[in-house]
């Protein structure tokens, strides 16, 4: 982060990077006990609820794979990119009660995944390079 940045917005980075840490917990602990009630609701079985949340594990890698060039292309404004996943991640978690095929599930597992491993390796880069 340059040494311009006043105080006030670095306090509000740090806000923002508690909020992070505390979301991102939330969202890779809500799969398991949700996976019960995505069964019933999709009329569906275990199996293929499995597969859908094993999405996560592939957006993970996604995300944290891009996450280097991303990070190296934004520059001064790499926080936002933080911001950005965080977003993606909730959407994608508030988005899956109202899901109605397993397509769509394995779309949101996958999105979230994606965020958590920005959000994952955008902290390690932001705390590194702070």
């Amino acid at each position: 982060m340059s040494d311009s940045m006043s105080e006030p917005n670095r306090k509000l980075i740090t806000v923002m990077l508690v909020l992070v840490w505390i979301s991102s917990g939330l969202f890779i602990g809500v799969a398991g006990p949700t996976m019960v009630d995505l069964r019933i609701t999709l009329n569906t079985s275990s199996a293929e609820i499995a597969r859908s949340v094993s999405a996560q594990g592939f957006g993970l890698f996604a995300g944290a794979l891009a996450c280097g060039f991303v990070i190296d292309a934004m520059g001064t404004w790499k926080f936002l990119l933080v911001t950005l996943a965080g977003t993606i991640a909730t959407v994608a978690l508030i988005l899956m009660s109202f899901v109605t095929s397993l397509t769509w599930l394995w779309v949101l597992f996958f999105s979230g995944g994606t965020a958590k491993g920005l959000l994952d390796v955008g902290k390690r880069i932001y705390y590194r390079h702070k």
